[in-house]
């Protein structure tokens, strides 16, 4: 019994892991832009997951700075200040030479 829950768990981790780069890549890449919804009930039956591993996913997005999550609201993309726009293109700048 220990086994298939081990099993289980593993498996949730992998798909939150699998979707959180999934929406990681939209977010860099601009396809979801600056301020969009994250509706969990949608993004769970798009990626066919429970809303519980959908706020896993949001959760870890968040604390890559790429979603802001409000108490009681839904999640949007992240909204950078403009110190962090230019913080963030100082150093492609330096990495792109």
């Amino acid at each position: 019994m220990a086994a298939r829950a081990t099993s289980k768990t593993s498996e949730s981790s992998d798909k939150v892991s699998v979707i959180c780069r999934a929406l990681r890549r939209a977010i860099i890449e601009q396809a979801l832009k600056a301020g969009t919804k994250l509706p969990e009930d949608e993004i769970g039956r798009h990626f066919s997951m429970s809303r519980t591993l959908v706020r896993a996913v949001l959760a870890r997005l968040q604390t890559q700075g790429l979603v802001d999550t409000y108490h009681k609201r839904t999640a949007t993309v992240a909204r950078p200040s403009l110190e962090e726009a230019r913080d963030v293109f100082a150093v492609r700048r330096s990495l792109e030479r």
